[in-house]
């Protein structure tokens, strides 16, 4: 992805957040400038594994979020923020959690604050806005069983209540099915996002 396409979706992402009006929202996007997370990749291995992955994830998921939720019930203003703060904001945890090596392959780097994935994401988020229960827990349970410790009963009840919420299990699947089905293409993936409007 070049820098012009890049730059246009970090202005696309941005507004998106602004678009809240969640108090703090401004510090929040401060603190996003101030790291690498519109040129992280999603991963070290998998997914757009690239410079720009994670952010374009970030956007993938909310509007996969967003079509999905809206399959099963009206999206009121209070919820289509919801949407944009979870689906936006789900992998925050992963700034500075990659870095380039001398081949130019992506490297998983020894976390500052090993907290867990998830939990990170809820944590540094709450830094700088408030986050209702449901955006908490879909954040928290975004990565489906896969974020799970098995052998954990009280864990494993927790998830499988968590997975009741409607919002929470549709952001598992959205989470999913970017990472698994449309995230194949960035530059396709990228001029897409960059033509869409906002409904």
């Amino acid at each position: 992805m070049n820098e012009e396409k890049l730059t246009k979706l970090k202005t696309k992402f941005n507004n998106l957040l602004l678009s809240t009006k969640r108090k703090g929202i401004d510090n929040l996007i401060a603190n996003l400038e101030a790291t690498d997370f519109y040129t992280a990749p999603a991963s070290a291995r998998y997914h757009y594994n690239e410079t720009g992955g994670l952010l374009v994830h970030s956007l993938n998921v909310y509007y996969e979020l967003k079509k999905q939720f809206n399959n099963v019930s009206p999206i009121d203003e209070e919820t289509h923020n919801s949407l944009l703060i979870i689906g936006l904001l789900h992998d925050v945890c992963k700034i500075g959690k990659y870095k380039i090596n001398e081949r130019g392959i992506w490297k998983t780097i020894p976390s500052t604050l090993p907290i867990g994935h998830a939990e990170k994401s809820v944590i540094m988020i709450q830094k700088f806005i408030s986050l209702t229960d449901d955006e908490i827990i879909a954040i928290r349970w975004h990565m489906g069983m896969f974020g799970v410790d098995k052998s954990n009963y009280t864990e494993y009840n927790d998830f499988n209540q968590a997975m009741d919420n409607k919002i929470v299990f549709l952001t598992h699947i959205s989470d999913w099915v970017c990472s698994r089905i449309i995230e194949t293409d960035i530059e396709r993936n990228v001029d897409s996002l960059l033509s869409r409007g906002e409904e």
